[in-house]
C-alpha cells in the first residue's frame, strides 16, 4: 500500500479505538442501551470503511499488475475473490 492510504488508514483505525475506548466506558457508566448501540453502529460502519479502503486497494494494486502481466491469473483471481466474499459477506 502507498504512503498515503496507509496513513489514512492508520487516523481511521485510531479514531475507531477511541470509539471504542467510548464504547467500554459507556458501558461502565450505564449509559442507555440506545447511546451504546448508536456508537456500536457508528464502529461498524468505521470498520466498513476500513475494508472497503483495503480492498479497493488490493484490486487496484491487482488490475495494476494484470495490465503489467506480473500475476499468474487463474490463482490470483482466486486470491481476489477470497477477499471480496470475505468482506463482502
Amino acid at each position: 500500500m502507498d504512503e498515503k492510504v496507509l496513513q489514512n488508514l492508520e487516523a481511521r483505525l485510531s479514531r475507531i479505538k477511541g470509539q471504542v475506548r467510548g464504547i467500554r466506558n459507556m458501558t461502565a457508566d450505564q449509559r442507555k442501551p440506545v447511546d451504546i448501540v448508536t456508537q456500536i453502529s457508528a464502529v461498524q460502519a468505521a470498520l466498513k470503511k476500513v475494508g472497503d479502503i483495503v480492498v479497493s486497494n488490493h484490486l487496484q494494486s491487482w488490475l495494476s499488475q494484470t495490465i503489467d502481466g506480473d500475476v499468474n491469473s487463474g490463482q490470483d483471481i482466486e486470491g481476489l475473490l477470497k477477499v471480496f466474499q470475505q468482506h463482502y459477506r
